[in-house]
């Protein structure tokens, strides 16, 4: 094989083996941190609507979200999704009120949050910012 061809190879098998690397990495996220169980009993059937935090920091199970939440508070409950580029096994999420259980404010690496469980019995553990639930109580 010549130089070119090798050269040719690498630059089209790179971008196959990057983007099945990414897509593998992000479903495997959402199934250990629990994202996955909650889309199957909270799917966001709807547009998210009311006070939007966008690129927020968080927790969803036991794996941190770093500046990839979008959180919207509305009056009937939280909307949970994630941008674009990290949407492989998360789709966006809809927790009414009701299903919001043993909320309570903590501090997590110099950062207040706010933490919760997500169905009764619980699905899943949220940690966000505190701030994000500040908004409901205005």
């Amino acid at each position: 094989m010549e130089q070119w061809q090798i050269l040719l190879l690498v630059l089209i098998l790179f971008p196959v083996f990057f983007g099945t690397l990414w897509c593998g990495v992000l479903f495997l996220l959402a199934t250990a941190g629990g994202w996955r169980r909650l889309a199957r009993s909270y799917p966001a059937s709807v547009e998210p609507h009311g006070e939007a935090f966008l690129w927020q920091m968080g927790h969803v199970g036991g794996v941190p979200y770093r500046h990839t939440l979008n959180i919207h508070m509305a009056p009937t409950g939280m909307f949970l999704s994630v941008p674009l580029v990290f949407r492989i096994g998360h789709p966006n999420l809809f927790f009414p009120w009701g299903v919001v259980h043993g909320r309570k404010n903590a501090r997590s690496f110099l950062r207040d949050v706010t933490r919760f469980q997500v169905g009764d019995p619980p699905v899943a553990r949220i940690e966000v910012p505190a701030a994000v639930f500040a908004t409901m109580e205005r």
